[in-house]
């Protein structure tokens, strides 16, 4: 990310140890400094409109919610001023966000978890056997704990999305 007054950049790393890591960097390439330094995922960072802080998103794995840390930046040197802070947290943001020029607004993408329903047809022998596949349902549901029934002509499964989840049953063939 570019910095306000255009003489850094904010860079983002991952080592080999997936540790996670922010520098900031002038655009000559001098003044490198490693401003965080983390074994949690570290992503999308940016510049504070007034270039005197960075903000970042913290805790992109699996299962976790996001958190949104700030740390104040020298504007003189690039170097933290002080120790980062965290600004909010148990957010399910996605990986990406920015800031309005006053700091008084953070857009960001919101993490949907979606899924949909495919079939695998096992066709032939077990010399030439062939797999067809096709999708059988559509749309911006979450779609789990299937099942084939025993006479193989229908499925049986459950869609929702958030905490409301529904029982369906439809024929094999889908539809």
């Amino acid at each position: 990310d570019w910095s306000p007054s255009g003489d850094r950049l904010l860079v983002q790393t991952v080592s080999k140890e997936n540790t996670s890591s922010v520098w900031t960097v002038k655009t000559d390439g001098s003044q490198q400094n490693m401003v965080i330094e983390e074994k949690a995922t570290l992503s999308s960072p940016r510049w504070a409109s007034k270039g005197d802080a960075i903000f970042y998103l913290r805790g992109q794995s699996v299962g976790q919610l996001t958190e949104l840390w700030g740390l104040p930046i020298s504007r003189d040197t690039g170097k933290p001023a002080k120790t980062a802070s965290r600004v909010l947290s148990g957010i399910p943001m996605g990986g990406v966000f920015t800031l309005s020029a006053d700091g008084k607004y953070i857009l960001y993408t919101r993490e949907s978890r979606l899924s949909n329903l495919w079939l695998a047809e096992i066709e032939g022998s077990e010399k030439s056997r062939t797999v067809k596949t096709r999708q059988l349902t559509s749309g911006t549901s979450m779609y789990a704990n299937s099942g084939i029934s025993p006479d193989g002509k229908r499925i049986a499964f459950s869609r929702g999305s958030g905490e409301i989840m529904n029982i369906f049953v439809m024929p094999i063939e889908g539809g």
